[in-house]
């Protein structure tokens, strides 16, 4: 078993790219190479602008090496609580936006060979079926051909699934893999500062008109507020070997459940979704469901990832802060990273151009939210603030928590992570430790 890597790494090559050695101009940075860079980078290039990607390891190393990589619009019980919350019309133009971002990965497929294969997503219970009766009545209604049905090849019992049609799978890497070869790309390339229209880097800077921030997390403290309204989880992946075929995509309504999807001859099993910093035996977990259900299929691979949630459920894709008209953001993608990097790719290439685009007001990073989960937010963080622990976090000072599976310090306010030597894991933490 290989513990800590992602089988995606073990199946894909990627290419290299050289370290940014010159001081060079051209229309947009984006800074980040995981898949939303990569997929930005080449929706700009296509309509003509002249785009770098700078990266401060490899591409596709960081986050999205770890991902499931489902692409579907089926994210939980959503869209009964959205018509609720937000009314019929707002959770129309999430759903529009997402079944988009869908049918552009199949239009890629036809170009580009990354695994991609048309998946029904199927959302279960094993107890109250309530919430997905209410759902699949606000998918039906917002003109999905969504239903229930009794069974799923699951083998364990289930009360009902909820049945979301023609939504997809992929290998993310092999995508990256395919459109960083037409993209001008800096690996090994640290961004330290932002000044007007220049990205620096330790050594040299980049003279250009737009600046997209696709860095997971965004890294510059000083503007937009969101250490206020963004925080992440960590969820865990096991792949084990020489499955059945479950013909669809699967996710556990209830949060101690896990969720489905093949790949090859592997079937990957996740979840326990919890907080960073917050540890309940998920791996165990994980491992003991295995063995219940799965007890001849040995375990290949074992890995975790972690998420920007925000407040709303909604991603924060747009201009930076109201103090920076040609700095851009894409980030808080709340478990749903595949379609949200595709609607971010999408939104983004048409704010640089200066096209209308009817869904830019929905993620606005800047809309208001009042809600439960910014005092609870702000709660956590300062209570981890004031507590007389060390180390602490070189992003604001938190109290980190040490992760003895994982073997890494992370902190629980907003996600940093580092290694037990003190190296900057995740982000927005850019410093290292100094104990």
């Amino acid at each position: 078993m290989k513990k800590g890597k992602s089988l995606w790494v073990d199946t894909t090559t990627l290419p290299s790219f050289p370290t940014l050695e010159e001081n060079l101009k051209t229309d947009v940075v984006i800074i980040g190479g995981g898949l939303c860079g990569i997929l930005c980078a080449y929706y700009l290039q296509q309509v003509g602008k002249k785009v770098i990607v700078l990266e401060k390891n490899k591409i596709g190393m960081g986050i999205t090496k770890n991902t499931t990589a489902v692409i579907t619009a089926q994210h939980d019980v959503l869209y009964a609580k959205r018509i609720k919350k937000d009314g019929f019309a707002k959770a129309k133009q999430y759903l529009e936006a997402n079944l988009l971002a869908v049918e552009e990965y199949r239009k890629l497929s036809k170009r580009f060979n990354f695994d991609f294969e048309e998946k029904d997503s199927y959302l279960y219970s094993t107890k109250d079926i309530t919430p997905l009766e209410e759902e699949v009545k606000a998918l039906q209604a917002l003109g999905v051909d969504a239903k229930l049905v009794d069974e799923i090849p699951l083998p364990f019992m289930i009360k009902k699934a909820l049945k979301f049609p023609r939504q997809a799978q992929m290998n993310a890497l092999k995508l990256i893999n395919q459109l960083a070869k037409e993209l001008s790309i800096y690996e090994h390339t640290n961004v330290i500062n932002i000044k007007q229209n220049k990205v620096y880097t330790d050594k040299h800077f980049i003279e250009t008109s737009h600046i997209i921030v696709t860095t997971h997390y965004p890294f510059l403290k000083r503007w937009g507020m969101y250490p206020v309204k963004l925080f992440q989880r960590r969820s865990y992946v096991v792949a084990i070997k020489n499955s059945n075929n479950i013909k669809g995509t699967y996710t556990n309504l209830e949060k101690a459940g896990f969720y489905f999807r093949n790949y090859q001859d592997y079937l990957l099993i996740g979840g326990n979704d919890e907080k960073t910093g917050v540890y309940q035996k998920q791996y165990e977990n994980l491992v003991a469901f295995c063995q219940k259900y799965y007890p001849n299929n040995p375990i290949a691979y074992m890995w975790a990832n972690q998420d920007c949630v925000t407040l709303d459920d909604t991603p924060y894709i747009g201009l930076y802060s109201h103090f920076n008209k040609h700095i851009y953001v894409a980030t808080g993608f709340n478990l749903w990273g595949m379609t949200q990097s595709m609607i971010s790719a999408m939104l983004l290439k048409d704010f640089i151009t200066k096209q209308k685009n009817k869904y830019q007001s929905l993620y606005r990073p800047h809309r208001p939210i009042i809600n439960k989960k910014l005092f609870l937010h702000m709660k956590s963080f300062f209570k981890n603030v004031v507590k007389p622990l060390k180390p602490r976090c070189t992003h604001l000072g938190c109290s980190l928590v040490w992760n003895e599976v994982e073997e890494t310090w992370d902190c629980p306010c907003h996600g940093s992570r580092f290694t037990k030597e003190g190296k900057v894991i995740d982000n927005p933490a850019t410093k290292n430790l100094y104990f």
